[in-house]
C-alpha cells in the first residue's frame, strides 16, 4: 500500500478532475491517493469526484497552513 501524494491547490475544477482521474488510472492496487488543495471549494470538487468514480472520500483535517487534505479509498 503506497500513499500517492496529489496537489490541486490553485486550480480550477476541470484541471484538478483531469489530474485526478490520470492520477487514479494508474495506481496499482491498494494505493490510496492522498489529494491536498487550499480552494474554499476543495471538498465540492471531491465529493464530485468520489460521485463520478463511485468511490468514499474519507477527509483529513486541514493543517496550520489551511492546506484540506482527503484519502479515496479504492
Amino acid at each position: 500500500m503506497n500513499i500517492i501524494k496529489l496537489d490541486i491547490t490553485g486550480m480550477q475544477w476541470s484541471q484538478a478532475f483531469f489530474k485526478m482521474a490520470a492520477k487514479t488510472i494508474v495506481m496499482q492496487q491498494g494505493d490510496i491517493p492522498e489529494i491536498s488543495g487550499s480552494s474554499y471549494d476543495f471538498r465540492q470538487y471531491i465529493d464530485a469526484f468520489c460521485k463520478r468514480i463511485k468511490k468514499e472520500p474519507a477527509y483529513l483535517e486541514q493543517d496550520k497552513d489551511g492546506i484540506k487534505r482527503c484519502h479515496i479509498h479504492f
